[in-house]
C-alpha cells in the first residue's frame, strides 16, 4: 500500500503479497551474503586472534575487530 502526502510524495510502500519463488530468492539473496561475510569475519578474526603476541595486542584486535563487525548496524542508524 502507497502512503502519499500533501506534497504528493511517497512516504511509505508495504508489500502486502510476495509469491514462494520471489520469497526464495530474496531469502537466497539476503542471507547467503550474510552467511559468507560472517564467516570469512570468523576465520579471519580466528587467525588473526592466534597471531597475536601479548595481552595488550590481542585486547585492541578484540576491539578493532567488534568495530569491523557492527560498522554495518552503525550505519544502518544513521540512515
Amino acid at each position: 500500500m502507497a502512503v502519499i502526502n500533501e506534497d504528493n510524495e511517497l512516504e511509505r510502500f508495504d508489500v502486502m503479497v510476495i509469491n514462494a519463488p520471489a520469497r526464495f530468492c530474496l531469502a537466497i539473496c539476503v542471507t547467503l551474503p550474510k552467511l559468507m561475510v560472517g564467516v570469512a569475519l570468523l576465520y579471519g578474526g580466528c587467525r588473526w586472534f592466534v597471531a597475536t603476541e601479548s595481552w595488550e595486542s590481542l585486547i585492541l584486535n578484540a576491539l578493532a575487530l567488534e568495530f569491523v563487525i557492527g560498522i554495518d548496524e552503525l550505519v544502518f542508524e544513521a540512515f
